[in-house]
């Protein structure tokens, strides 16, 4: 790793470009927290043993080299900025003014792997070189060993966060400078630690070694290099065999609670699988030892409890389509219905898959095995309201593109240009709810956060705090979280079912204004004004809140992704809706429809609402449509969302886009999409004919 004006660059994260701070702010830890401030040492021995910390104290002592001489080019020219390997180019007479950096990379490579100087004079490299050094300066490289050693420090001081990647452990670098500079805050919370999470240094090594596989397994994935991936797959498996036959391991990680046990070995191996069984199912000739895999982590009880509904639903999708044996998919489902470990959303997937393998004639099972199937699945819910409304939109071309509909209103003569869920929300503003949002569950989660602050955060748990940099509770995505706190939850429930709206609107203000912009599960950037807020938590009313808080208290990870798409309300009549926006060939998902059903359940006002596009009209069927290209779509998209002004312009396209910003209304957005115009390439005259 060197460092050269606060950039940090290797081999592995050969992207990030850090500033000053990053390197002060690594050396201000490993120096001042590690090494010379004991009181602080007390943090760090909660999770690793005494003997870890020689390590540390030998390593961090010659943790540099200065000279870069002998190193690789590839390395000096990731540390040059853009503009500096631009004018290497330049010094060479190898410019090209349109090129990116990596382009002036090779061209220079390519110059000075090719070039001869004559004899007695320097070769190009050697030039290259000086130039390089000139514009560098004096640099410091950080030394493997030493390096290794400070990101094992790191890793586990983030374990709370377990970022995974090497430039995420950069990103919790520059978060602890930010709280060290006041610019981020976390809540206040007691930290009760009982133990260590990793009882010697060989577990430490074992961890950061599985730690690392996984890593790689996901820079494989990122590059699409599947055969990599396939590989590191089965190195995964084996080293979670082995995991699950040594009974030192097992015994070990069965005392941990379910929120700890990420921090062993075999979490992390188990988690490798879960992403790896995914890389195999792209060779059919892996299909079997998917099933094995599968097989071997269902049968194990644990490791990512929380995941088995997921890998039963694989399991049975392999054994029925792939390997077409209906029979043994069956089992899988009759067992994943009685596994107690099986969410609710999860169990809800597997029962319509059971039920559409119940119903299958062709291929399908026979009377005996059609019955004890059917005796272990539920029936499906009923459909929630729904309405379609009609729409035009822009020709979408492309795959992934997303829709862009049009808005006409013929007494202002304006057109407006929205995404599928800013049509809805324009469609119940004229259904009299004036205030609305496209939040995804984002407002209720926050409300969540406000009504339950003191239970998540002022309420002493045992080693669910490990670290000052914690956003929420270890055990917060568990089940665990609810029976941590059983009895505090239960009376804070009943608290808010017998409040009334002037006491929820008091205690939302108070912990709105005392918490604001506090790191936490609160979303502050998309949670509306506290004016805005109060209006919609009366109109929600404490009831309905104090259901919804259940339901999420109760497993987190399971309700924190489905909610509706839009709430809207009206704060003068207190009514409210929660809205689920579904374009063209759109369908809810399980997660969807059982937060429909609960909310219904609850006795809120819900609704499906369809997009459908309109018709063309039969005088518009024999004229010839104006095509956008995919460019020219995602600039369109672009723009709705960003709510740009003027002229919308990228090489190689054929039009200029025009928009317009009504300034007098920060609700709308009009666009105007000018005529047809040719685009030329700099340097060439255009051309005046049309396309």
């Amino acid at each position: 790793m060197f460092c050269k004006d606060g950039r940090i660059n290797d081999r592995i994260g050969r992207r990030l470009n850090a500033f000053l701070r990053v390197l002060e702010c690594m050396w201000t830890i490993a120096k001042n927290e590690v090494l010379l401030k004991e009181v602080n040492m007390a943090e760090y021995k909660g999770v690793l043993p005494q003997d870890c910390f020689m390590d540390v104290k030998c390593g961090l002592s010659e943790a540099q080299d200065e000279d870069y001489s002998k190193e690789e080019l590839n390395i000096l020219f990731d540390m040059l900025k853009a503009a500096e390997v631009k004018t290497l180019c330049k010094d060479f007479h190898l410019q090209d003014s349109c090129g990116t950096k990596l382009k002036h990379v090779q061209i220079l490579l390519k110059y000075v792997t090719s070039q001869r100087t004559l004899s007695g004079t320097s070769d190009s490299k050697t030039i290259l070189r000086k130039r390089i050094a000139g514009m560098l300066g004096h640099c410091i490289k950080l030394c493997d060993i030493p390096r290794e050693i400070f990101r094992r420090v790191l890793m586990v001081y983030t374990l709370p966060q377990q970022q995974i990647t090497e430039n995420d452990l950069y990103v919790q670098l520059l978060m602890m400078h930010a709280v060290q500079r006041g610019t981020t805050k976390f809540p206040e919370y007691s930290v009760l630690k009982t133990g260590h999470i990793f009882i010697s240094r060989n577990e430490a090594v074992m961890f950061q070694k599985a730690y690392e596989l996984r890593q790689s397994l996901q820079e494989a994935i990122v590059r699409k290099d599947w055969k990599v991936a396939q590989n590191i797959t089965f190195t995964a498996s084996e080293e979670f065999r082995l995991v699950l036959q040594d009974n030192a391991q097992t015994s070990r990680a069965r005392e941990l609670p379910f929120f700890l046990r990420r921090f062993t070995s075999g979490s992390i191996y188990a988690h490798a699988l879960n992403e790896g069984i995914d890389t195999l199912k792209k060779d059919k000739g892996f299909l079997v030892e998917c099933v094995t895999l599968l097989e071997m982590l269902i049968d194990q009880d644990i490791y990512l409890l929380h995941y088995r509904g997921f890998w039963y639903e694989k399991l049975a999708l392999l054994l029925q389509h792939h390997l077409h044996n209906a029979t043994q998919a069956a089992d899988v489902i009759i067992k994943a219905m009685n596994d107690s470990h099986v969410n609710e959303v999860q169990k809800y997937t597997i029962n319509s898959r059971g039920l559409k393998l119940h119903d299958l004639k062709k291929g399908g099972l026979n009377k005996s095995m059609k019955r004890k199937l059917y005796h272990n699945l539920n029936e499906v819910l009923d459909s929630p309201p729904n309405i379609t409304i009609k729409a035009k939109s822009v020709p979408s071309y492309g795959a992934g593109l997303k829709r862009v509909y049009i808005e006409e209103d013929e007494v202002e003569h304006t057109t407006t240009y929205s995404s599928v869920e800013e049509f809805a929300l324009s469609y119940y503003q004229k259904q009299g709810f004036i205030r609305g949002q496209h939040t995804e569950g984002s407002i209720i989660i926050s409300l969540y956060g406000l009504l339950f602050w003191d239970v998540i955060y002022e309420t002493p748990v045992q080693n669910v705090y490990q670290s000052s940099y914690q956003s929420y509770p270890l055990d917060f995505n568990y089940p665990e979280f609810y029976h941590n706190r059983k009895a505090i939850i239960e009376k804070k429930l009943k608290e808010i079912k017998n409040m009334n709206s002037e006491l929820i609107q008091n205690l939302v203000r108070e912990r709105y204004e005392k918490y604001e912009n506090v790191t936490s599960i609160v979303n502050w950037d998309r949670l509306p004004q506290i004016n805005f807020l109060l209006p919609l938590v009366v109109s929600l009313g404490p009831k309905l809140l104090a259901k919804i808080c259940e339901r999420l208290v109760k497993n987190y990870r399971m309700a924190r992704s489905g909610f509706p798409d839009l709430l809207v309300w009206s704060p003068n009549q207190l009514k409210f809706k929660f809205v689920e926006v579904k374009g063209p060939n759109d369908h809810l998902s399980d997660n969807q429809i059982l937060w429909l059903d609960f909310l219904s359940n609850a006795g809120a006002d819900v609704e499906v609402c369809h997009i459908k596009n309109m018709p063309k009209k039969k005088e518009d069927e024999g004229k010839k449509r104006k095509r956008w290209c995919p460019n020219q779509m995602t600039l369109a998209i672009e723009a709705v969302r960003e709510k740009k002004m003027g002229y919308l312009k990228a090489p190689g396209l054929r039009r200029l886009i025009q928009i317009e910003y009504d300034s007098s209304n920060d609700e709308s957005f009009h666009s105007d999409v000018s005529s047809v115009m040719d685009y030329m390439p700099p340097g060439k005259e255009p051309d005046n004919k049309r396309h």
